[in-house]
């Protein structure tokens, strides 16, 4: 990767008011992928980490035209309505009404693994785990990408939701890693 193109994506998060001295070998990385996506690379991101870090921040800041919800509300709309609203919501990108199709749109799932498993009628799902196979294959499909920030390190992601669900994860997905102390209150 050229210098200049590092250098333009730090300066984008500078430019932000990003805050690179949190994890500064994790932000190396985000301004990797910055170019990466720049340059044609639709992968979506996997950020891993310890809590406080800047994982949801970065999300917000320069993924804001991705639709952003966190995990334990979408198993919550699971446990209240059922696999139909969900899945259409966060996987299919469906809001029109009819037979108009609108393509899935971008989305940050955040904090992945906060959830717990959603019950609906009295049936268990991990509804994350069905909504990430899902959103890979409209990736292959139709370049849609995903975010997904996680407190969980790869053996619990694996243990919770599958070694199946996580190669597709690793496969549509950038990895970086936060390894850093909680930034929040200094």
């Amino acid at each position: 990767m050229k210098q200049e193109h590092i250098e333009h994506a730090q300066g984008w998060m500078e430019l932000y008011s990003y805050k690179r001295d949190v994890c500064p070998t994790a932000h190396a990385k985000l301004a990797e992928w910055l170019n990466l996506r720049a340059s044609g690379d639709n992968r979506g991101l996997l950020l891993a980490g310890g809590f406080g870090t800047g994982k949801t921040e970065f999300c917000k800041r320069f993924l804001n035209s991705w639709k952003l919800r966190r995990a334990i509300d979408i198993a919550t709309m699971y446990s209240n309505n059922g696999t139909g609203d969900v899945l259409n919501e966060w996987v299919h990108g469906v809001y029109a009404t009819g037979s108009m199709r609108v393509d899935p749109w971008d989305v940050v799932i955040d904090d992945v693994g906060q959830e717990g498993q959603a019950k609906h009628y009295g049936e268990s799902v991990e509804v994350l785990g069905q909504i990430m196979e899902q959103r890979y294959g409209y990736w292959l499909e139709c370049g849609a990408r995903t975010a997904i920030t996680t407190n969980m390190d790869y053996k619990q992601m694996t243990a919770r939701y599958g070694l199946r669900t996580m190669d597709r994860v690793l496969h549509m997905c950038y990895v970086v890693k936060f390894d850093a102390p909680s930034a929040r209150g200094r």
